[in-house]
């Protein structure tokens, strides 16, 4: 009967062990699950903060962007141009009146140069419409930017 008592106690001391050993094995689990919590919580700040601070240089960036100099510069560019175009029509219409063979010669070479021109007009024209959608992307920009840091602010 005693070696049957010691085999229990030995079978307690034992399980009473094992739990022990799952105890600890269960602290060191959430230990690391807390720490893992605690960076992820960093990282999460850090982010937070750098989204922070992309969004105020977005606002800086989108405040200096001046539309009407930008309209301005577009508008110059066009008319420029419609300059140069008009004043090779007009070349074109003075040598056509002429019936000389050279004036003939440099009509065509004039009307190549205008067909040139007019690639670049429909090149500035293509350039103007660019222009215009990446300044109403950047306004989108702009407005999900200041939701985004909204939504930041609000959030915290």
């Amino acid at each position: 009967m005693a070696m049957q008592d010691g085999r229990e106690l030995r079978k307690k001391i034992q399980q009473t062990y094992e739990d022990i050993l799952e105890s600890i094995k269960k602290e060191t689990c959430l230990k690391k699950n807390e720490d893992e919590t605690m960076t992820r919580r960093n990282l999460f700040e850090e982010e937070t903060f750098q989204l922070r601070q992309l969004v105020m240089e977005l606002r800086t960036l989108l405040a200096m962007e001046d539309k009407e100099h930008l309209d301005e510069l577009v508008k110059r560019r066009k008319e420029q141009f419609l300059e140069s175009k008009a004043i090779c029509e007009e070349d074109i219409s003075k040598l056509q009146s002429s019936s000389d063979g050279s004036a003939n010669k440099d009509v065509d070479n004039l009307k190549m140069s205008v067909t040139e021109l007019n690639k670049c007009v429909q090149r500035l024209e293509n350039d103007i419409m660019d222009i215009k959608e990446l300044s109403n992307a950047l306004n989108q920009v702009k407005t999900n930017s200041r939701d985004d840091y909204a939504s930041c602010i609000n959030s915290h």
